[in-house]
């Protein structure tokens, strides 16, 4: 089977997670490799609902501590491996997606001007740090478990996305301050990893963050642009938390 996301509408990791829920997933699998991993971080509870013909999910997170390192990120994941069945495919796409992300922190934060003077801040200092710091982002142990664990129960062994992905517009506020969408972190994904992406017209809100963009890079999707081309078995739609923004479409395609 083959996965077909439409990222023109945004795409994040609790997004990608729905999706495969409403394509046909085990809503219960799904959503208990997420808690299992972010149980690791602190107490987290996930459940699934129809809201407007789209899944939605709703995660109530109380982190045990402000930041994750990549370093307890990766432990945490192998952790979830050995209580959560996973086949070696699905485990190494959720292991790429995690350090596209850890990569790609690591590098904004040695690197990126905008967050210079917010490194030192932070005590980052002015080099490559040796090992990612996950702030708001800490969560992607549940995003990446959860749709490893989504694309193991549809067997897809393949994904594409649609054309390009849309970043949204305006500007998103988070632990180093307020800077233009994408974040520093989303907008070095896609271009360290060829993807293509625009800014929103008509939306002024973060539509694709780090993490849904690392969940692309890490199971290697394709480029498609025309989804008429594809055998669609099943099509789903995926919102996410902010309201107003429309729902992303999913493809279970033969």
């Amino acid at each position: 089977m083959q996965l077909a996301i439409d990222p023109r509408y945004g795409i994040s990791g609790d997004i990608a997670c729905a999706g495969l829920i409403g394509l046909g997933g085990d809503a219960d699998k799904i959503t208990g490799a997420m808690e299992y991993a972010g149980g690791r971080i602190g107490t987290m509870k996930v459940t699934s609902r129809y809201y407007d013909g789209a899944v939605r999910l709703d995660i109530c997170l109380k982190k045990e501590g402000k930041h994750l390192h990549e370093s307890e990120a990766k432990a945490i994941l192998e952790n979830t491996f050995e209580h959560i069945p996973l086949e070696t495919a699905y485990q190494t796409i959720a292991k790429n997606a995690l350090a596209v992300l850890c990569d790609a922190e690591r590098y904004v934060h040695g690197n990126d001007p905008r967050l210079h003077h917010m490194i030192h801040h932070h005590q980052h200092g002015g080099d490559t740090p040796t090992e990612a710091v996950l702030h708001e982002a800490s969560d992607i142990v549940a995003d990446v478990a959860g749709f490893a664990a989504g694309l193991q129960e549809l067997k897809i062994t393949d994904v594409v996305y649609l054309d390009y992905v849309n970043a949204g517009n305006g500007t998103i506020t988070f632990s180093h301050g307020t800077l233009d969408v994408p974040a520093p972190a989303t907008e070095h994904i896609l271009n360290s990893h060829d993807i293509p992406w625009q800014k929103s017209l008509e939306h002024y809100n973060e539509m694709a963050t780090p993490t849904g963009v690392s969940l692309l890079a890490g199971c290697r999707a394709k480029r498609t642009t025309d989804v008429n081309g594809l055998e669609v078995i099943k099509e789903s739609m995926a919102a996410g938390t902010i309201k107003g923004l429309p729902p992303v479409p999913f493809y279970l395609v033969e």
